[in-house]
């Protein structure tokens, strides 16, 4: 089966080295994430049709107490 606008083998060959293949899943777009005061939408690419509704609810229930903090450090 050939996916209207899916990434060939022979472009995918030219982009990385030692290509042996291809896939496509559907992305979509996990919601109601604040991370350090700012609202964030999370795209997620995965074949499990609960995951981003369960992470755009998560979120949900964490913006109630501030959302998510992220820091990092120097290298």
């Amino acid at each position: 089966m050939l996916m209207e606008n899916a990434l060939t083998l022979a472009q995918a060959d030219k982009m990385i080295e030692n290509v042996i293949g291809t896939y496509a899943l559907p992305m979509g777009v996990a919601t109601n994430f604040v991370v350090n005061g700012r609202d964030v939408l999370v795209p997620m690419v995965v074949e499990e049709p609960s995951v981003v509704a369960g992470a755009s609810f998560a979120a949900r229930l964490c913006r109630a107490a501030g959302g998510f903090r992220a820091e990092t450090t120097e290298p």
